[in-house]
């Protein structure tokens, strides 16, 4: 390497990437240092004499830069190299002296060539060293024979001089924005996203692993000891690799690399600046024959439809694949969406790399002839803001096929469909935001409803292979259940497979990089208790008690009432449901004083007037209901009464639900030490102040193992359920039994439902807040901030997971 910038792409990796294995028989200082010394002399290039090595799987290829000085492409091209990326430029200083004879050697071989520059983010912005590149070489034809430009992000070789340090002295936050507008400029000067050169560990390191450039091609860099090993993890935000540089000591001169595909998809990634990913894509029914389908596109752009097969219940299969259509190249990325235009047939969407929105309706063509699609139909433009867009059922739950889709920023977007598709017709409603933080994962399927509640899900997959499922809620998801992916590969590409087998359950396959096509049938695990957690506040560690009030004002919202640690007592109108998910709460107010003397209180409808009440006790025994009276927006209760029959001092924490099945309130206590006992609501004479019966034990809440916390119907039974933290974080549900004989008003098995909850001082109910079940939880956190949990309503049911993989096809490879 010199300071003239004549060094090759991934000068830097062998002595600075940690993932680097030493040269065999030696150790990782003497590789080191041979790194070093081949640098300090001109390859004698064309060099056809070096021992031939092994290659990976792919199209060969290489890099080169102005240190190979003479190379001979008639040489390389014999020895099977197929494609070259050729040094440009760097910075805004340094123009390769030997570009024009490489570029043009490589070309006149007939190899696919392009070119990259190396990227010196700390001297000079993006957008100059972008514009200096494309002005020096760093074009793009759209011709099959030039690949994209190339963008090389390593390790700083000038480090020890500057100052700085491998990331350029850049923060992580930096160094993306800067990737960010490099990009955005090649683009808007070329009409090519750049492909961008770099290895998993500079990216983690600078760039914090971020996932927003997965429309980008990647090409990667790792030298394994075995090649059979491959490309290791990759970068987070792409689920394969387009080019892999696996060797910087031959087979070629420069930097040995392979493309990820066949000839003819390299070619189709010259022809349209994209790589030709998600090749196969399933969940529709194209031939009408109520079983889901698979249409997979090869590098040559002939889609194909291959039709579900066999008898229902007796496995998977697909019937011969029959070409439905040519010139699908031109698209980047292909959904199956269901019936999008309302003519109960189900459809295709493509986006072009353009950013347009292609409709192509399916016209239901019998079992015996394949499936048909009729003439394409623009249905929108500017998609190309988006790094996918997936096929995501009906999400809203309005019986129209919707779109979601997702941006490099990790922002979920719904775009809800109308049911329309033609001239002058609007196919999808204004999108709307529904999510963030979506940038985490590789690749995001709809896969229809997994869960068994009505609404469509979405699966997730991560960079390193892990799945989560996101439960659909009309208009958001929560969620993120890890799923389990036994025999799956992280480079896996993931097809939803709707319910393929017939069994009643959503299943998945995968297309891995051999070719192997493996099915993943549905299956039934445990379902959580609740959806993802949501901030609605913060400043809440001000209170000594924070208290669920469920609706006071009787407005159809769920209400916070708080007591100050001065006694004073808050109340917090809810603001209501915001479209499945909590507003929050309205500005605090003083509604009262003196609440000091309280220890415990709760909150619940004890008058039976359809308002929530309070009932607290003081430090002295007493114990006291407070009616609820608040109309509107105002929170706020009548005078007292004080409750007889009840030995107050015993009392440590008070909890509100109707667990015996009459349809009065009940009171859940916890004892002084540590036991649990249930006073059953009484039907009261009018002017009577004893308002519950006598105590019955509890005994599967055991003392110092189990602290109730709240209640509320969280099986969707009908029947209120207990709540309780373990010593260890962990969340239990105690199902109601809704009987009030024997003992046990709850089941004697609880359901361990959610864990790392000693992060929470203060945890209750909330009443009916947004889902329709009551059974939803607020939580304070040691800093301060309020957290709601929306209650699922399905604890204790099933949901589907993923079985072991079977294998069910083979050679679909031949699909880009």
């Amino acid at each position: 390497m010199t300071a003239a910038g004549d060094h090759t792409m991934g000068s830097t990796v062998r002595e600075l990437d940690p993932t680097v294995a030493a040269p065999s028989g030696s150790d990782g200082a003497t590789a080191q240092r041979r790194s070093t010394a081949e640098a300090q002399a001109p390859e004698a290039t064309g060099s056809t004499s070096r021992v031939a090595a092994a290659t990976p799987p792919g199209i060969p290829g290489l890099d080169v830069s102005a240190w190979q000085e003479n190379v001979d492409w008639a040489a390389v091209y014999n020895q099977g190299a197929r494609f070259a990326y050729v040094k440009a430029t760097e910075g805004l200083t340094y123009k390769s002296s030997r570009f024009a004879s490489q570029y043009g050697g490589a070309y006149d071989v007939g190899m696919i060539r392009g070119a990259y520059h190396f990227a010196v983010p700390n001297r000079s912005s993006a957008t100059a060293q972008a514009d200096y590149f494309v002005a020096n070489g760093g074009g793009w034809a759209g011709d099959s024979r030039t690949l994209p430009p190339l963008l090389d992000i390593e390790y700083n070789p000038y480090a020890a001089s500057d100052g700085t340090d491998v990331c350029y002295g850049l923060s992580q936050g930096a160094m993306v924005s800067w990737i960010a507008e490099f990009s955005q400029r090649i683009q808007s000067l070329t009409g090519a996203r750049p492909a961008i050169y770099t290895t998993t560990d500079w990216w983690t390191r600078c760039t914090g692993n971020n996932a927003g450039f997965s429309l980008n091609p990647l090409f990667v860099a790792r030298y394994p000891a075995n090649l059979a090993s491959g490309a290791g993890t990759l970068p987070s935000g792409w689920s394969a690799y387009t080019m892999w540089q696996y060797s910087s000591t031959g087979p070629f001169p420069g930097d040995s690399d392979v493309f990820n595909g066949t000839m003819a998809g390299l070619q189709q990634l010259a022809l349209t600046g994209v790589p030709l990913t998600r090749s196969v894509v399933g969940n529709g029914d194209l031939n009408g024959d109520g079983r889901p389908d698979l249409v997979a596109r090869k590098p040559d752009g002939t889609l194909w439809f291959y039709a579900t097969d066999g008898p229902k219940g007796a496995g998977v299969g697909f019937a011969s694949g029959t070409r439905i259509g040519t010139g699908w190249g031109v698209f980047n990325q292909i959904v199956l969406t269901g019936d999008l235009n309302g003519d109960d047939k189900d459809d295709i969407v493509a986006r072009r790399s353009d950013g347009t929105l292609w409709l192509y309706p399916g016209t239901g063509a019998s079992p015996t002839t394949g499936a048909g699609l009729g003439k394409g139909i623009q249905i929108g433009s500017g998609w190309s803001i988006f790094t996918d867009v997936i096929a995501a059922g009906d999400t809203d739950g309005d019986g129209r096929t919707d779109l979601v889709a997702r941006k490099s920023d990790g922002t979920l977007w719904l775009y809800a469909g109308t049911g329309r598709a033609g001239s002058g017709q609007e196919t999808f409603r204004a999108g709307t935001q529904i999510g963030s933080g979506w940038n985490a994962f590789a690749q995001v399927v709809g896969v229809g409803d997994m869960d068994g509640d009505g609404r469509d899900d979405l699966v997730a997959k991560r960079a390193t292979g892990a799945l989560a499922l996101y439960r659909g809620q009309g208009t958001s998801y929560v969620g993120g259940d890890a799923l389990p992916n036994a025999g799956m590969s992280a480079s896996d590409l993931l097809v939803a497979g709707g319910d393929a087998d017939q069994d009643g359950r959503v299943d998945l396959f995968t297309k891995t990089q051999t070719g192997a096509l493996n099915f993943f049938a549905g299956t039934s695990v445990q379902l959580d208790a609740f959806g993802g957690g949501q901030r609605v506040g913060t400043g809440w560690d001000t209170f000594r008690l924070v208290i669920g009030a469920g609706d006071v004002t009787a407005d159809g919202s769920a209400d916070v009432v708080a007591i100050g640690r001065d006694g004073r007592l808050w109340s917090y109108p809810g603001k209501g449901n915001g479209g499945g998910t909590n507003r929050g709460y309205s500005a605090g107010s003083v509604i009262g004083s003196g609440w000091e003397g309280f220890q415990t209180v709760a909150a619940a409808d004890l008058t039976g007037d359809g308002k929530s009440d309070l009932i607290g006790k003081r430090t002295d025994g007493s114990v006291w209901i407070y009616p609820g009276t608040g109309t509107g927006s105002r929170v706020s209760y009548g005078a007292p009464t004080r409750v007889t029959g009840i030995d107050g001092a015993a009392i440590r924490q008070l909890r509100v639900a109707e667990l015996t099945g009459d349809s009065r309130a009940d009171l859940l206590v916890t004892l002084n030490d540590g036991g649990n006992v249930v006073l059953p609501g009484l039907q009261r004479a009018a002017g009577s102040t004893v308002w519950f019966g006598s105590s019955v034990t509890v005994p599967v809440l055991n003392r110092g193992q189990h602290t109730p916390v709240s209640t509320g119907d969280r099986t969707g039974d009908g029947r209120a359920d207990v709540l309780a933290t373990k010593p260890d974080g962990s969340l239990v549900a105690f199902r109601g039994t809704g009987s009030s004989s024997g003992a046990a008003r709850v089941a004697d098995s609880p359901l361990t439902v959610g864990s790392g909850w000693t992060t929470f001082p203060v945890v209750g109910g909330t009443g009916d807040t947004v889902a329709g079940r009551g059974g939803d939880v607020l939580a304070v956190r040691n800093d301060g901030t309020l957290w709601y949990y929306p209650a699922t309503g399905r604890t204790g049911t099933a949901k589907s997971g993923l079985a072991a993989y079977a294998v069910v096809g083979s050679g679909w490879n031949v699909f880009d």
